[in-house]
């Protein structure tokens, strides 16, 4: 979280948050983006793999995964367990 947190110090980073789909991954991600809201006032943008048809299991593809690497400043990746 240190290298996110360094990321999002400037006002208004961009920061992504990746549902991985697995049990609790969005649980994870409404948490951490809560906390990074309040405390670094960042944009979040959330995404969904199961809002591309994608299983827990499948990358996003390479595309999608391009524009947010040209528009974000960092990300959260939540696999959950």
């Amino acid at each position: 979280l240190a290298a996110i947190a360094a990321a999002a110090a400037a006002v208004g980073a961009k920061v992504l948050f990746v549902d991985g789909g697995r049990p609790n991954a969005s649980v994870v991600v409404e948490a951490l983006q809560r906390q990074m809201e309040a405390r670094f006032e960042i944009e979040a943008t959330v995404v969904h793999k199961i809002d591309y048809g994608l299983h827990t299991n499948q990358p996003l593809p390479k595309e999608v995964f391009d524009n947010f690497t040209k528009e974000m400043d960092a990300a959260v990746i939540a696999l959950g367990s």
